[in-house]
């Protein structure tokens, strides 16, 4: 049987307000040809009082009911007497308070009412059927900024991230937009519409980012990350990948990564998943040697899988493949690492172009060496134009290179034409070698590929006109002391290559 309240005539919308805390909204209807009231929502067992509700101020709180539409993802219903009386449209962005959790809404058609989509973290924490909802503000967003900035504060060079966002999306040019909020922290969101479920992604962001270290970042990315549907002006296709991958099989480049993952974006990473493949048959003892190897440095649970095909390379814990499966994340970063190159490659900020070549070196860079002695540097391309990119940005910085690329070449050329070389007198490579690593310390750690730098510093070493030896060696030193306790930590996974025998009986 129906509970009706009767109300004045004048009243529009009914607070109903219960002594269990629960607050609900009703249009006053009229009932009769003499009285207007409201109809009592069944749920409520306890006291309540009524009272007119003409204040269109926000904060709004009121109870509704969680409808659970698929096992990811649920969504509340904002009553119509609400949407009508806050002027609420669909495509409206919302701030909701849900049981004390924040999150960010857009308002969608669900029959004739209005409905917010409920993050899937929050929607599994939701147990009642019922909750307590509060309507915070209404938000404006903003769109990215045309131009990159750079701040300086304490310094250092900082990224203004509205900047770094583009306006639209590489793959399907749908629009970024941007809302600064408190604590030098951004929203940053967009709309896909061939996503399912939550089709409005959202993603909180620090708004300042190490300049340096974001240069760095970007050139890992540029080198070993997933970012071909970054290029569909070269590539002329699209890769539907909602994944932010990285790939690599030296355990100090996959911690550099996720290290400098954490910082720029305060995301942690376990929040990754993790994949290994592994080339060689596997017993039951190693796997469970690898599994808590990467596990201490990704802190996830890693996945083996067989991979025939890396059977030529000296990987003994396997290739690691770090990935993200957020299609906004991964958006926002390989857009991003676009709009940054193209404005890098014509910038005069040459710490910018130093950092981030040192990180194209780190994941595809390689030392040459030719009896034991430097003689220049490859880097791997994947096409002519990425190639022509990293000429362009060396030779702003002084360093002949050349693109072994064929520039008529319609069909892929052979892997040893698809590189960059970088080479000169000796002077030349000594320069190179004041400017550029394959690998650093910091605090006492090393990140970055702990071979290619123990090779571009001994190599460097055989130079004969050669200044700041003695820096170079003591360099020389430290870093066979943390290979040779890598390869003996590992090497009865494989044979050791002749180089790593070297390095270990080397006295």
């Amino acid at each position: 049987m129906k509970r009706i309240k009767i109300c004045p005539k004048e009243w529009s919308l009914v607070k109903i307000s219960t002594t269990n805390n629960e607050v609900y909204y009703r249009k006053n209807r009229k009932l009769s040809q003499y009285s207007y009231g409201i109809t009592i929502p069944p749920q409520i067992n306890s006291d309540f009082k009524i009272e007119k509700m003409d204040s269109q101020k926000l904060p709004l709180k009121f109870t509704t009911r969680i409808v659970k539409e698929t096992t990811s993802y649920a969504y509340i219903i904002i009553p119509k007497e609400i949407t009508k009386f806050l002027n609420f449209r669909k495509e409206n962005i919302l701030k909701i308070k849900i049981n004390g959790h924040i999150f960010f809404g857009k308002l969608r058609k669900k029959c004739k009412s209005l409905g917010l989509t409920i993050p899937q973290d929050i929607s599994n924490k939701i147990i009642k059927d019922y909750c307590d909802i509060s309507i915070e503000e209404v938000i404006l967003l903003d769109k990215p900024v045309e131009d990159i900035l750079i701040v300086n504060k304490n310094n250092r060079q900082y990224f203004d991230l509205i900047s770094i966002i583009p306006k639209k999306t590489s793959r399907d040019s749908n629009e970024f937009r941007i809302l600064k909020i408190g604590g030098d922290r951004v929203l940053v969101c967009c709309d896909f519409k061939h996503v399912k479920g939550m089709n409005f992604k959202y993603v909180i962001l620090p708004r300042y980012m190490d300049a340096n270290k974001m240069a760095l970042f970007f050139g890992l990315m540029h080198s070993d990350g997933l970012k071909k549907f970054g290029y569909q002006e070269i590539y002329n296709k699209y890769i539907f990948s909602p994944v932010l991958n990285f790939t690599n099989g030296d355990p100090h480049v996959i911690d550099l990564f996720l290290n400098l993952f954490e910082e720029l974006f305060a995301i942690n990473r376990e929040n990754f998943s993790i994949n290994i493949k592994y080339s060689l048959n596997i017993d039951t003892k190693k796997k469970e040697y690898i599994e808590k190897f990467w596990q201490r440095i990704t802190r996830c649970k890693p996945v083996i899988y067989n991979d025939k095909k890396r059977l030529n390379r000296w990987c003994p814990l396997g290739i690691i493949n770090a990935g993200i499966y957020e299609i906004l994340l991964a958006e926002i970063i390989i857009s991003s690492l676009k709009k940054f190159l193209f404005w890098l490659k014509n910038s005069n900020n040459n710490s910018l172009k130093i950092n981030f070549i040192n990180g194209v070196l780190i994941g595809d860079g390689s030392p040459i060496l030719d009896k034991g002695t430097l003689k220049r540097i490859m880097i791997a391309i994947e096409f002519r134009f990425e190639g022509e990119i990293y000429r362009k940005i060396l030779s702003s910085l002084g360093f002949k290179s050349r693109n072994l690329w064929p520039q008529n070449q319609n069909n892929l050329p052979p892997p040893y034409l698809r590189k960059l070389d970088v080479q000169g007198n000796t002077k030349f490579l000594e320069l190179l070698l004041k400017t550029f690593y394959f690998g650093y310390f910091e605090k006492g750690k090393f990140y970055g590929s702990l071979e290619k730098q123990y090779r571009f510093v001994k190599g460097a070493l055989r130079l004969t006109k050669l200044t700041n030896r003695q820096k170079l060696e003591k360099e020389s030193l430290v870093l066979k002391v943390h290979l040779k306790s890598y390869i003996n930590d590992v090497k009865s996974f494989l044979p050791i290559p002749k180089f790593y025998e070297e390095i270990v009986n080397e006295r």
